[in-house]
Formats: structure tokens, sequence, C-alpha cells
């Protein structure tokens, strides 16, 4: 799943995560200006490394995961292809707050230190 945001200067930030939703787990994420159906293969062919393949993969309707490219991989990987409707866009955003604000990073704030800035 993705979303983007945008920094203090108004620049655009793609975020995509790969979330287990059995467990919740967080597996795999990247920030680009740009993201394309070959970014989120990378992204998720490491995970795979470190996980195995997934029986489905939820997505939104972003043309970086409905890329006939991810359509291949998934079929090579044996997964099923599942995306949310448009209407639930807020679904993949619920997910990105922390991981957004610890990307971007523009308070040097980090998420596991509530708003404690780093040394």
């Amino acid at each position: 799943m993705s979303s983007s945001t945008q920094t203090g200067r108004g620049r655009v930030l793609k975020v995509c995560h790969v979330i287990d939703e059995f467990t919740r787990q967080h597996l795999a994420f990247r920030v680009e200006r740009r993201m394309g159906a070959a970014d989120v293969i990378d992204m998720h062919d490491l995970a795979v490394l470190a996980y195995g393949a997934p029986q489905v993969l939820c997505a939104d309707n972003g043309p970086e995961f409905i890329a006939a490219a991810v359509g291949h991989w998934a079929s090579e990987h044996d997964t099923l292809q599942a995306f949310i409707p448009q209407a639930s866009r807020g679904w993949a955003d619920s997910w990105s707050p922390c991981t957004t604000a610890c990307a971007m990073n523009s308070s040097r704030t980090t998420c596991s230190m509530g708003s404690t800035t780093r040394a």
C-alpha cells in the first residue's frame, strides 16, 4: 500500500509499506520522490527473501500497483492480487503517520522516542 505526503518545501514523497495483515508486522517500507512498478517489485522481492511470498497482495489502485509488471510478479509467486476500493483511500494512509514523520524527519524526532529529539 502506498500514500504520499509533502515535505516542508512542498515536495511530494511517496511512502510504500508492506504489512502482514494478520500479524500487523511491518515487513518493508520505502520512501521515494517517485515510485514505479519496478520499485514496488524490488521492495516485494526483498520482503519475499526475508518472509516468503504472500498468499494475497492487497494494494490500492495506484499505477505502480496495477501495472502489468506487478501482476506478472504476483503470478510468478502464486500470489493473488486484491485491490482496495477507491473510496477506502484512508485505509492505507492510516498506517503511515508515524513512518511518514520518521521518513521525513523534519523535526529531528523519532517515533520510537515519542516526541524527543535525537542527540
